[in-house]
């Protein structure tokens, strides 16, 4: 499978859709934990957290649509996790 075909795929976009989640929450974490190291909502700028969290997700993308040549048919850098088209 070429890495053409692979982005054409919906497992991969929902395998990527699922880390870039995950990646933008840990962000989001990790810079409320080291912004003022108090963990309250009222006092996290939001604003900044949003685009932390959005460039993780991003980050994450491009870490996935990157690994294809090296990891086969997932977003994956390893042979180990291979996705596959979902049957409707």
């Amino acid at each position: 499978m070429t890495s053409r075909s692979v982005l054409a795929t919906s497992g991969f976009w929902i395998a990527s859709a699922e880390r870039a989640v995950k990646t933008a929450a840990q962000a989001t974490i990790a810079a409320w934990a080291v912004g003022d190291g108090l963990l309250s909502a009222f006092n996290i700028d939001w604003t900044s957290a949003a685009g932390i969290a959005l460039g993780g997700g991003v980050l994450s993308v491009l870490s996935s649509i990157a690994s294809i040549p090296i990891g086969g048919t997932g977003p994956s850098a390893t042979t180990v996790e291979n996705v596959t088209e979902r049957k409707a």
